[in-house]
Order: C-alpha cells, then sequence, then structure tokens
C-alpha cells in the first residue's frame, strides 16, 4: 500500500525485465545478422525482432508515463478508491484469465484445423474468433479486419516463404 500523499512508485520489477528482453531480442538480430546477413536466414527474426524491440519501447513508455502522471487524490478519495477498487480488480482478473483462456482454445484450434481447411480461412476464423471473444460487436469490422490481415500477412509471407496449402488465397496472390 501507498502511504497517504505519495506517488506510486515505477513498477521496477518490469522496467528491468522489459530491459532484459530488450537487451536479449537485440542481440539475437545482431547475432542472426553477423552469423549471415543472407535474406533466407534473416526474413523472419530480424522483421520479428524489430516489432517485439517496438513493443518493448511502448511498454517502457507507458511504465514511465505512469509513474510521472500519477494524480495526488485527496485522503477521502483515495479510501473509497481502494475500497472499491479492490472488488473491482479482482473481477478485471478474472475476466482477464476467461478472455485468456478463450484465446488460448482459439489458438489451439487454429493450429489443429489450419492444415484441414487451409491457412487462409482457419487464420481469418482466427482472428475473427479472437476478435468476438476480445468484445468486438460489430460484423463490419470483424470481417474487414480478419480478411485485411489475413489477405496482408499471408500474401507478404507467400512473396518470402513458401506456405502451407490455402484455399482461397493460392488462387488470387498467383
Amino acid at each position: 500500500m501507498q502511504e497517504s500523499g505519495e506517488k506510486p512508485k515505477a513498477a521496477l520489477g518490469h522496467v528491468i525485465l522489459l530491459l532484459i528482453f530488450g537487451c536479449g531480442l537485440a542481440w539475437y538480430a545482431w547475432d542472426t545478422w553477423s552469423a549471415s546477413a543472407k535474406m533466407s536466414n534473416t526474413v523472419l527474426i530480424l522483421p520479428a525482432a524489430l516489432v517485439g524491440l517496438l513493443l518493448i519501447a511502448g511498454l517502457l513508455v507507458r511504465e514511465l508515463r505512469r509513474f510521472s502522471q500519477a494524480p495526488d487524490l485527496p485522503e477521502r478519495a483515495r479510501d473509497t478508491e481502494v475500497s472499491s477498487g479492490e472488488e473491482t480488480e479482482k473481477d478485471r482478473a478474472r475476466e482477464d484469465v476467461r478472455i485468456s483462456v478463450i484465446l488460448m482454445v482459439l489458438l489451439a484450434l487454429y493450429v489443429g484445423t489450419m492444415n484441414r481447411i487451409g491457412l487462409d480461412v482457419a487464420t481469418f476464423l482466427y482472428i475473427a474468433a479472437s476478435l468476438v471473444a476480445l468484445d468486438e460487436r460489430r460484423p463490419l469490422v470483424i470481417v474487414a479486419y480478419s480478411l485485411g490481415f489475413t489477405v496482408v500477412a499471408l500474401g507478404a509471407m507467400g512473396q518470402l516463404i513458401l506456405l502451407p496449402d490455402t484455399l482461397f488465397l493460392e488462387a488470387i496472390l498467383k
């Protein structure tokens, strides 16, 4: 618990862990590049490392902003926030666990069905079901985002590596 009038401390453990992950990711990308700079060796590792480093940078900025912008609440408001916030936190944690389990089941179904129904159909269905699990309810958004992601991601990957069987995109992309 925080003392009255004290700003929350930055989660030092989170910052250190993010820095460790960032250094490890940067080292792995550099090691891959220095071992062999051929496109076939770096085509998946370097873009993934770049995305990972950008995510880590964003999380670091968010963590440091949370520390610097913590509001100073009056004593009375702080007391009511803690008492009602504990129940809300428990509910939020239960909901996070529920969504995580649903997304893990969806991922297992995606991996298990991609060879049977085609990578493109499985990807579309996985993205659409994930959006629904994350409380997106607008059908046009679900279909447009799922279709757009599937076409762009598999189209780009298909230009770089040989993809497993696809049902529809194979005819479109060739």
